[in-house]
């Protein structure tokens, strides 16, 4: 599947060829773009254009290899997303204008952003509707391998395999002392590659679990506590000293502490 769009480049007309190059992985493609190579004017556009989608989450665009590769929410259909690359590449679609930080930005563009309210935070209905659409605020975390596995996946790799086949062939051969020797290498390897990845998956999952685990927001005029996997973008933080914040959030008012 490919499809032909069309740039403007010192008033000139260039064809650009669209070429799907990897597109088995759910939420993720990668587009081979043929105008894109060595033009940094067509991959800026792209950077800016294709997040003017909330749905596109990360992009990133080549003008080295030609190459575009965007994230997606799965809710976005592989053939709407790459008409709406074709609609980005011949310039159909406007670039967010914003090129300031969003750290930098008034608290009233940051507010009107996210359609809240300082004073009165998100009603219930606009917070379960981000909630629908953002997911919870909370990460993903892989359940824990046994030892088991972790020991086993020490044995899965290309020079593992070549020093076991070679301990195969010396024992075949009569050379047994070259095969117990090859044989404890892999062995001591296995069990340092155990400690090593098992001491780095507990260092993970503690780090999850000293996060927080509850904030107060203000909805619909009220402060709630709720739980920190239910904070939405949007959400107005009501915090205090030494609060844990549960997501990335701009000071909108603050206050000395009297009480």
């Amino acid at each position: 599947m490919s499809r032909v769009a069309t740039r403007a480049a010192h008033d000139e007309i260039v064809p650009v060829k669209l070429v799907p190059r990897h597109t088995c992985v759910p939420g993720r493609v990668r587009i081979h773009i043929a105008g894109l190579q060595g033009s940094r004017q067509l991959a800026l556009r792209l950077k800016s254009g294709l997040f003017a989608d909330p749905r596109i989450t990360w992009v990133r665009a080549s003008e080295l290899t030609g190459n575009l590769t965007v994230k997606f929410d799965r809710v976005l259909g592989r053939e709407e997303l790459i008409a709406f690359i074709d609609a980005v590449v011949r310039g159909n679609v406007v670039a967010r204008e914003n090129d300031e930080p969003w750290h930098a930005l008034p608290s009233s563009k940051v507010v009107g952003a996210f359609a809240t309210d300082a004073a009165t935070g998100l009603t219930e209905t606009a917070a379960e509707r981000h909630l629908h659409r953002s997911g919870r605020n909370a990460i993903k975390v892989a359940a824990p391998r046994s030892a088991l596995s972790i020991f086993a996946a020490q044995f899965v790799s290309l020079p593992v395999g070549v020093l076991a086949g070679a301990a195969v062939l010396s024992l075949f051969t009569g050379v047994v002392f070259e095969a117990v020797a090859i044989g404890a290498v892999l062995a001591v390897n296995g069990l340092l590659g155990l400690l090593t990845e098992a001491r780095a998956e507990h260092t993970l999952h503690s780090m999850k679990s000293s996060g927080p685990t509850h904030a107060r927001v203000i909805r619909e005029g009220a402060v709630r506590c709720l739980q920190a996997a239910q904070v939405v973008p949007g959400d107005v933080l009501a915090l205090r000293r030494g609060t844990l914040i549960a997501a990335d959030a701009r000071v909108l008012k603050s206050g000395a502490c009297t009480g």
